[in-house]
């Protein structure tokens, strides 16, 4: 009954399935961002289908978990497909109980949220990495996110990742 709530206030807010649609084709691309050569691939929460037939409990996490084979850190990946801005500002995430549930993971393991805007999912105009601890709104600005943005073209470099983050715990190894 807890994880019949739950799902509906985590899938509840989403307009149809043509959303998660876009989402996924928006992950698929990003997986592509972290290229098993340079990343390990931790966790990846399920799908719309997975959560449809039985709610699993772990996709109420960010979307992804990644390991720098390098450096031994890990992360979290949340992505975010937007086809455009709404009144000059990028919706982060869909609710407020969405942003306070990414920064209870960013407690222990640092989150940075993949925003893809324009374009489609699988090719967009623009992609920006930005770490959660950024985020002090549910809306963004323009001149905020434009200082994460990157290439469109995958992969991102782990250097980029650490870049501006002052990573001062390492969480999982």
């Amino acid at each position: 009954m807890f994880w019949a709530f739950i799902s509906k206030l985590v899938f509840g807010n989403i307009k149809s399935r043509r959303s998660f649609k876009k989402g996924k084709q928006f992950e698929q691309l990003a997986e592509k961002f972290f290229p098993a050569s340079t990343f390990d691939l931790i966790h990846r929460t399920a799908d719309y289908r997975d959560n449809c037939r039985r709610f699993v409990e772990s996709s109420l996490k960010p979307d992804f978990m990644f390991r720098d084979k390098l450096s031994g850190k890990c992360f979290y990946v949340e992505c975010k497909f937007r086809s455009s801005m709404i009144q000059d500002r990028i919706e982060c995430c869909t609710s407020s109980q969405q942003l306070a549930r990414y920064y209870h993971y960013n407690k222990r393991i640092s989150v940075f949220l993949l925003i893809g805007l324009g374009g489609k999912p699988s090719r967009p105009c623009y992609i920006f990495l930005i770490p959660l601890r950024e985020i002090t709104e549910l809306r963004l600005t323009p001149s905020f996110i434009n200082k994460f943005r990157i290439s469109t073209r995958p992969p991102v470099k782990a250097a980029q990742i650490w870049k501006n983050l002052n990573f001062s715990t390492i969480g999982y190894k």
